[in-house]
């Protein structure tokens, strides 16, 4: 009979061992996602900036654009497009996208 006691206690041990590596590949696991979460909100956080600079390039070049020699069609939509950049900018820049710490 001391066998199946012994049976028994190795078999308990080894599920305890079991319960133990599932455990640790879960906290594993759950680490990664943590890590693959932060690199993907630098990623979008990187993603915003270059929006961000690419659209006050775009608004940088459309404000030093000269009408005086346009067709009056052209002239006129480029003057809206500068009014309105100079609306946002008067907004305090309320369209562009928030900037996140983090």
């Amino acid at each position: 009979m001391g066998g199946n006691a012994e049976s028994a206690i190795d078999l308990q041990m080894e599920i305890q061992e079991l319960r133990k590596q599932k455990l640790e590949h879960a906290r594993r696991q759950d680490e990664q996602f943590q890590l693959m979460y932060v690199a993907e909100q630098e990623q979008l956080a990187i993603r915003r900036e270059e929006v961000l600079i690419q659209r006050r390039s775009e608004d940088s070049r459309i404000m030093a654009m000269d009408t005086t020699n346009m067709l009056p069609m052209q002239a006129e939509y480029i003057i809206g497009l500068q009014k309105d950049i100079l609306a946002k900018v008067a907004d305090g820049r309320r369209n562009e996208p928030q900037q996140f710490a983090g």
